[in-house]
C-alpha cells in the first residue's frame, strides 16, 4: 500500500484532508480549511467530492466489449435521465457477473471540470476521484449510514448509495426500501466517539447497528478508501495523463503485436477489396434495375439503395406518427385528472417517450408527494421518485410515470 492524500470537499467550499502511512494508518490532517492548505508532496492522491452533485446507478448493455459498452451506457441510460448526455459525464465500474448489472456514475461534465479546475490551481494532479457515499462502509447484507456535513450518507451496494437532508431521511429511506426486490437485513450506523440520535431509522422495521470509531467519524472514510476505490470518476476525457501513460506500459505489447497483424492483414485486405469492387458494380446495376420497376415514374436515381430506404421510411413514419400520439393522449387523460388534484402541485417540465411521463414538480408537501403516488396507483399507474428536497415550504421532486 502506498502512502497517499485523501480530499474531501465539502459543500461550504471547504475542504478536509487526510494522509496515511504505507499501512493506511492517519498521519496527519486539517478538517474545513481551504485548498491551499494541502500539502503538495503526495503522489497518489485520492479525493472525494460530494454525492448529491452526482446520481448513481446500473445498466444492462448486452456486450462484453468495453468500448462498445462506454458507448452504449449513455443511451441505455437516457430516458433516466433530465440534461442532454451530450452535458454528461459517465463513468462505469465492474460489471456484476450475478445480475450482469454494470455500475454508472453520471455527473455533469462542468461540474466535473469545476472540481478539476480547482485541484489544478493548487498544483494538484488526482489520482481517482469518488463520490463520498462509497466511502462509507458496506456490511455484508446491509446498509451503511453515516451522517455527515448535515446530510446522510447512504450507501446500499458496492458501487451504490446516495446522499438526503436527514429531515427527509426517514421518507426517503421508506422509499427506497419500497423499490428493493431484496431488503437489507439490518442498517448500520457508522459514528464518531459520539452516539448518535437515530430515533427516524427505528420506524422503519429493521434491525439497527451504530459502530463508534475510536478516534472520528472520519476515520470510516480513510479506512474504506485505504481498502479499494471501487468506482473512479476520471474515465474517457477526464483520464489523468498518469493513467493514460500506465495504461500505455501495460498494453505495449500487445499494440505492438495488433500493429503487425494490422499489417500483414492489410495486404491481403487489398485482394479483397479488388473483387469486392468487382461484386458491388453488378450488384448496383441490379439494385438500379430494381428501383426502375418498383418506381417506375421515377425519373433521377443516384442511390437507389437510400433512396428506397428513404420512401419506406416516409411510409412507415406517417403511420407510426399516429399511433404514438394517440397512445399519448390516451395515457395522458388519467394522468391529468390526477394531478390537478394534488394539493399545491406546479409543473414544472413535463416530457413524454415510449409510454413513460417524466416530470419536474413543486408540491406542498413530501405527504401529498406520497398522496399523489397513492392516486397515481388506483388507476393502474405506477409512480417512480427519482429525487426530492425540501425548501421555501415547498418539495421539489423529478418523478416518472408510466402504466402498470
Amino acid at each position: 500500500m502506498k502512502s497517499q492524500l485523501i480530499i474531501h470537499f465539502h459543500h461550504d467550499d471547504t475542504i478536509s484532508w487526510f494522509s496515511t502511512n504505507q499501512k493506511g494508518h492517519l498521519v496527519n490532517q486539517a478538517e474545513h480549511v481551504s485548498l491551499d492548505a494541502i500539502p503538495l508532496h503526495f503522489k497518489h492522491i485520492i479525493v472525494l467530492i460530494p454525492t448529491t452533485s452526482l446520481l448513481l446507478t446500473n445498466a444492462i448493455i448486452p456486450s462484453k466489449q468495453q468500448q462498445k459498452i462506454v458507448k452504449a451506457i449513455p443511451y441505455a441510460l437516457e430516458e433516466q435521465l433530465i440534461d442532454d448526455i451530450d452535458t454528461l459525464h459517465f463513468a462505469i465500474g465492474k460489471k456484476d457477473n450475478q445480475t450482469a448489472q454494470i455500475p454508472v456514475a453520471v455527473i455533469a461534465k462542468n461540474t466535473l471540470q469545476i472540481y478539476l479546475d480547482k485541484l489544478k490551481q493548487q498544483g494538484i494532479s488526482p489520482t481517482s476521484i469518488m463520490p463520498d457515499v462509497l466511502a462509507v462502509p458496506l456490511p455484508e447484507k446491509s446498509w451503511g449510514i453515516m451522517y455527515y456535513d448535515n446530510n446522510v450518507l447512504i450507501r446500499t451496494g458496492l458501487c451504490r448509495g446516495f446522499a438526503i437532508e436527514q429531515s427527509l431521511l426517514d421518507i426517503t429511506l421508506s422509499m427506497a426500501l419500497e423499490e428493493q426486490d431484496i431488503s437489507p437485513q439490518q442498517l448500520v450506523v457508522f459514528s464518531g466517539q459520539d452516539s448518535l440520535a437515530t430515533k427516524e431509522l427505528h420506524t422503519l422495521g429493521l434491525s439497527i447497528v451504530e459502530n463508534q470509531h475510536q478516534e472520528s467519524i472520519d476515520n470510516w472514510l480513510i479506512e474504506t478508501v485505504a481498502q479499494a476505490i471501487p468506482l473512479n470518476l476520471l474515465q474517457g476525457d477526464f483520464q489523468t495523463t498518469k493513467q493514460v501513460s500506465g495504461g500505455w506500459k501495460k498494453w505495449r505489447i500487445s499494440l505492438i503485436l495488433l500493429i503487425l497483424w494490422l499489417v500483414i492483414s492489410a495486404s491481403i485486405q487489398v485482394i479483397d477489396y479488388q473483387k469486392l469492387q468487382q461484386q458491388r458494380h453488378v450488384l448496383q446495376t441490379e439494385m438500379e434495375n430494381i428501383y426502375r420497376q418498383t418506381f417506375p415514374e421515377a425519373k433521377r436515381i443516384v442511390n437507389p439503395r437510400v433512396q428506397m430506404e428513404q420512401k419506406l421510411l416516409a411510409l412507415r413514419g406517417q403511420k407510426g406518427n399516429a399511433s404514438n400520439n394517440a397512445h399519448f393522449l390516451t395515457l395522458l387523460n388519467p394522468i391529468s385528472n390526477v394531478l390537478q388534484q394534488a394539493e399545491g402541485l406546479d409543473i414544472q417540465r413535463l416530457d413524454y417517450q415510449n409510454g413513460q411521463f417524466t416530470i419536474i414538480l413543486n408540491i406542498a408537501s413530501l405527504q401529498a408527494l406520497e398522496q399523489l403516488k397513492q392516486s397515481l396507483a388506483a388507476i393502474n399507474f405506477k409512480m417512480t421518485i427519482q429525487s426530492a428536497s425540501s425548501h421555501d415550504n415547498k418539495v421539489e421532486s423529478y418523478i416518472q410515470i408510466e402504466s402498470n
